[in-house]
């Protein structure tokens, strides 16, 4: 029997956990039916099954329910009834994106498949129908159009939620740099204008003051830069403590 490329064998194992045929993989991933009856004899007895979680609001879902507003994305597929949640990191986020692998499997009780793609940046994800529809408890958004729509449904959360969340979606399109003056700067920017009025009135709560300046690009959506005022930036630091501000002191 032939040796399977890593993908492949992900693929092939992924398929059989969820219940497809043997015909139907032999079909989508174009595999001698044996090898995939070798591969079912290795599992045998193992059905998938949907992970069990709570939501509880806690700060570990504030910053998963962060990451995913930031730099998450979800699809369905009608013909395989796939749903699929994928979280996208940098080709250079190598550490962060094993830190949000450990997170997500923490909590969710699942296994998340970490891959480098073609272009170079790194995907996680996962097929759950559970965790496809999780996000939901928490936010409003158009997966369509994610980016520019998303928003917390209510901002009557508990304060940890409150702090993992402006961790989460920080450290996914936050950024920390050093000033023209030397001294560092922390902004957050987002096309979603709702989500931006948000993220400042999460801040205040924390005591940390900011501003927002929106810019405008031709072809593309308004931005909307939150930016830390340079009073609050060691405050932020502090009491968010993002992982991108982990080597950073003030």
């Amino acid at each position: 029997m032939a040796r399977l490329s890593p993908g492949v064998k992900e693929e092939l194992i992924s398929r059989i956990a969820e219940g497809w045929s043997i015909n139907k993989i032999s079909k989508s991933l174009e595999l001698g039916k044996s090898t995939i009856y070798y591969y079912y004899k290795k599992i045998k007895g193992k059905k998938y099954q949907e992970p069990v979680f709570e939501c509880i609001a806690s700060k570990e879902e504030g910053e998963i329910v962060g990451i995913f507003t930031g730099d998450g994305s979800q699809y369905f597929r009608p013909k395989t009834y796939h749903y699929e949640v994928n979280v996208h990191f940098g080709g250079h986020n190598r550490e962060y994106a094993n830190y949000v692998k450990k997170l997500f499997e923490r909590h969710f009780h699942a296994t998340f498949h970490l891959g480098k793609e073609l272009s170079g940046v790194f995907r996680l994800r996962v097929r759950s129908k559970r965790i496809f529809h999780y996000f939901w408890n928490y936010l409003e958004y158009r997966a369509q159009c994610k980016h520019a729509t998303v928003f917390l449904k209510n901002l009557n959360l508990p304060d940890d939620f409150k702090k993992g969340f402006l961790r989460g979606v920080f450290d996914t399109d936050g950024c920390l740099s050093q000033g023209r003056s030397g001294k560092l700067q922390a902004y957050y920017g987002t096309t979603s204008p709702k989500l931006a009025l948000q993220i400042q009135y999460l801040l205040f709560e924390q005591g940390i003051c900011s501003g927002i300046r929106v810019e405008f690009r031709k072809h593309y959506k308004p931005f909307y830069r939150v930016s830390v005022l340079r009073r609050s930036v060691s405050s932020f630091l502090k009491t968010i403590a993002p992982f991108k501000g982990r080597n950073h002191r003030i």
